[in-house]
């Protein structure tokens, strides 16, 4: 899927979190993971083989529209248009919900802690997270609100 975004003409060299992660080393800020490159690996890497095989026909039929994904989501991001991106995760959680438990909705809980610890201690951090963990009944400002947090979009 980030060959969609290349396509797209998007770079991850021009990318906020590239942004952010440069902005922190030239500011002599530490920079954290929320999990190892590893762990992150291991989501498409060490998939059940009826949900890899899943993930991959799914591709394979729907190239039109990952064509477009990237520019909704932009869009999305660019206009602050938070419903649209539920509606679009919500579409994509109710299209294969096996696969966006996995690429989403597990990944955000598993975060939970390391984030709260983050809003809890007494420095002050910036979290950066891509779209998709945003949006949704199972995004990470909902899972936050559920434990008490008040997130806003500003």
């Amino acid at each position: 899927e980030l060959s969609a975004f290349n396509k797209a003409g998007f770079r991850a060299y021009l990318g906020l979190d590239t942004h952010f992660y440069q902005r922190a080393l030239s500011d002599n800020k530490g920079v954290y993971g929320l999990e190892t490159l590893d762990a992150h690996l291991a989501v498409l890497t060490e998939m059940p083989p009826a949900l890899s095989q899943a993930y991959l026909s799914d591709t394979l039929h729907n190239l039109s529209e990952l064509d477009e994904a990237p520019n909704k989501l932009f869009d999305f991001w660019n206009t602050g248009n938070a419903a649209g991106l539920s509606a679009y995760v919500e579409e994509q959680s109710q299209a294969d919900p096996a696969l966006y438990r996995r690429l989403v909705e597990a990944r955000n809980k598993a975060w939970l802690a390391d984030i709260e610890a983050l809003l809890n201690g007494n420095v002050n951090a910036m979290i950066v997270v891509g779209a998709l963990h945003l949006a949704g009944a199972q995004g990470l400002p909902k899972l936050l609100q559920a434990r008490g947090y008040k997130p806003e979009q500003l």
